[in-house]
């Protein structure tokens, strides 16, 4: 089994993503532009909030995350 959740590639995938868009985004966008499961999404997601790598905000819906400066 391949592990996700820490490997570089997929954070800097997922960071790639982000920052296309250049607007908070969502697990479930997340998941759809990387081709993760929304499971594995959430996970890499709430990682590079803890590592402080991207900032992470609760909305009275859902969570949302985004990359400061872009």
């Amino acid at each position: 089994m391949r592990k996700l959740v820490g490997d570089p590639k997929v954070d800097l995938r997922v960071l790639a993503a982000m920052r296309k868009v250049g607007k908070p985004v969502s697990i479930d966008y997340i998941a759809h532009e990387t081709g993760l499961s929304w499971h594995t999404a959430r996970a890499v997601l709430f990682k590079l909030a803890a590592e402080g790598r991207i900032k992470v905000l609760e909305t009275t819906k859902s969570w949302i995350f985004l990359v400061e400066g872009g």
